[in-house]
């Protein structure tokens, strides 16, 4: 099986969805398929790169097309590096946000439409349109009905054989908007290197990895750890890993307010990651708690047995049922213990059991057909 992927950035650490991408094609190479990557829309480079990418050992071909590219040097170098790899399969992995930077990628359609005749399509949601949730001012509101727009346009023009996403509640969106839709859980971007280690008894490290959200109640955080450690006899300490933004200034006031401990790692290459997340207690999850089943960061720390808690404002979508919520993972509340937290069942997908579910998809050739998620 021959299969192209496009998404919108392959900066090594910097774009979660290239992470991604990079992980997943590299895992279908090392199965005996043929598997390369486009770029549409890098804003990491000024000019194009075809070269080879490493992800857990393995070697991707991937060409890297600048967003400051015209339309017409784009398509040129699409077209060139299409025509000589001709996959059978196109995965486009969508965010909105990768292909333009307000989230509303009019040219995208007519663009893919071009490249894909004569190809099958598989379309991985990584992420639908904003203003989905209660709280939403009418101008986001009014962004996500055109986001909303523009994916609907897509999938009528493409007609994908397989469409997926990694979360129940863009499956039910979808459901909605007419389009029939099989659940591809999502593996974490960083490969387990190490295996988490025993520490000792009196401390007690929290690791918050990837971009922090904004809206999470901090002082009342704050105050809970300090009552953990006078109830528990344990120091505590966070560590901040990664590309966090803005937000983690904000943190950084308010535990220094209430004298916890912390650090800043900062973007780390993957083994450092993988060896942080070994030596942390409990992972800070910042992605609503709906949008759980999304997060890069959340698998990550799931397959490195790191139980989680969700810290995150308070995000409630317009007009759908709870049943659709993840559950796997501890709401912080005042009121949350320790032993619940330790106490915690992960649900981890690897990057085997995910690349399986896929080929068993692409196998089918029906992306309609129903699939059990046991192995």
């Amino acid at each position: 099986m021959k299969i192209l992927f496009l998404c919108g950035s392959l900066e090594s650490g910097r774009d979660g969805v290239g992470d991604y991408t990079r992980r997943l094609a590299s895992e279908l190479i090392r199965q005996g398929h043929n598997a390369s990557i486009i770029a549409l829309n890098d804003t990491h480079i000024k000019k194009i790169e075809k070269i080879e990418q490493e992800s857990d050992g393995t070697q991707t071909s991937v060409l890297r097309i600048p967003s400051i590219l015209s339309n017409k040097e784009r398509h040129i170098a699409l077209d060139e590096f299409i025509n000589n790899y001709d996959p059978e399969w196109l995965s486009l992995q969508y965010v909105p946000y990768s292909f333009q930077k307000r989230g509303l990628p009019f040219g995208l359609v007519k663009q893919l439409a071009k490249i894909g005749k004569g190809r099958k399509w598989h379309i991985m949601f990584h992420e639908l349109w904003v203003g989905m949730d209660t709280a939403s001012p009418l101008l986001l509101r009014m962004n996500g009905t055109l986001q909303k727009y523009l994916i609907i346009q897509l999938v009528k023009t493409l007609q994908p054989t397989i469409i997926n996403t990694n979360t129940n509640l863009y499956k039910y969106q979808l459901n909605k908007s007419g389009f029939q839709v099989s659940l591809l859980p999502l593996f974490g971007n960083i490969p387990v290197k190490f295996v988490k280690q025993k520490k000792e008894e009196d401390k007690l490290i929290f690791i918050v990895f990837g971009g922090i959200h904004f809206g999470a109640d901090l002082e009342k955080f704050s105050e809970w750890l300090q009552q953990v450690q006078k109830d528990e006899k344990k120091n505590t300490k966070i560590w901040f890993v990664g590309k966090n933004g803005e937000d983690v200034k904000n943190w950084e006031k308010e535990l220094q307010s209430k004298g916890i401990d912390f650090e800043i790692f900062g973007i780390q290459n993957e083994d450092t990651v993988s060896k942080l997340m070994s030596l942390s207690d409990i992972g800070i999850a910042t992605t609503p708690y709906w949008l759980l089943e999304k997060s890069g960061s959340v698998a990550a720390m799931q397959e490195h047995s790191l139980p989680v808690i969700c810290l995150a404002r308070e995000w409630i979508p317009n007009n759908v049922d709870e049943s659709f919520i993840h559950k796997s993972i501890n709401k912080w509340s005042f009121s949350l213990t320790l032993h619940e937290i330790f106490n915690q069942e992960t649900e981890p997908y690897t990057l085997q059991y995910v690349a399986n579910i896929l080929l068993k998809y692409i196998n089918k050739n029906n992306g309609f057909t129903k699939l059990s998620l046991e192995t």
